[in-house]
């Protein structure tokens, strides 16, 4: 049986540095071989960045104008307000006083044709005010000039009273007359006068308005005296 040299019995990698150079220098050259990758990868990733950067930058600047815009907008309303309440005579809040111009004469344009619009608003509501005003002011005056012009009819009438006997008392005829009472009749003075025969009559005046009084209820009530009264005449008649 032969022996063999101890050194066969070892596992030893004598060419360990090199394989390790070698594997080194493969990894470099597979990376210097494909130089322009990374560098386009970079390079694609910066340009999609700045696109990016440019559309952001361009919607600020959408921003920044609807911004102002609707500035000008609040401004031209709070301006529009202050002339509506002074219109109005409402004090008007601070916070519309301290508001801000607008920054374009188009916009102050455009306030100052608002503004005028508002003032002929009013001014129209102010004219019909004041010609219903006159309306209303003639027609009372109207009504007033009626009212004067309106002579209410009335009548001056004299009644003859004649008694039932010479024996009737006359002062109680007249009391009785005078007794009848209603709106529109007014007693005047009486008299008596004789008749014949010592009997004499009661004769009394009366003023009446005309829409209120009725002669012949007048004599009808005198009359319902049958045991005083004989009958009554009208011995005068005139209008007023």
């Amino acid at each position: 049986m032969t022996m063999g040299s101890p050194l066969m019995q070892e596992t030893v990698w004598f060419g360990r540095l090199q394989a390790e150079e070698a594997e080194y220098r493969y990894h470099g050259h597979l990376a210097n071989q494909h130089p322009g990758q990374s560098s386009q990868g970079i390079k694609a990733e910066g340009t999609d960045v700045t696109s990016r950067i440019k559309a952001l930058e361009k919607e600020n600047q959408n921003l920044l104008a609807v911004t102002s815009e609707l500035k000008s907008l609040v401004t031209q309303l709070q301006l529009r307000v202050t002339n509506l309440e002074a219109a109005a005579g409402v004090k008007t809040s601070p916070a519309l006083h301290t508001a801000p111009a607008p920054s374009k004469k188009q916009g102050e344009d455009e306030v100052d044709e608002d503004s005028d619009s508002d003032d002929d608003l009013f001014g129209d509501s102010d004219e019909e005010s004041k010609k219903k005003a006159e309306e209303l002011k003639k027609k009372v005056q109207e009504g007033a000039n009626k009212k004067k012009k309106q002579v209410v009819a009335k009548s001056s009438i004299v009644f003859d009273v004649k008694p039932d006997s010479d024996e009737t008392d006359m002062k109680e005829i007249e009391t009785l007359v005078r007794k009848i009472s209603q709106d529109g009749l007014l007693w005047g003075a009486s008299k008596l006068v004789d008749v014949a025969y010592g009997i004499k009559k009661l004769q009394i005046s009366c003023v009446i308005e005309d829409a209120k009084v009725s002669v012949d209820e007048i004599q009808e009530k005198i009359e319902e005296h049958e045991e005083l009264v004989q009958s009554v005449d009208i011995a005068a008649f005139n209008k007023i």
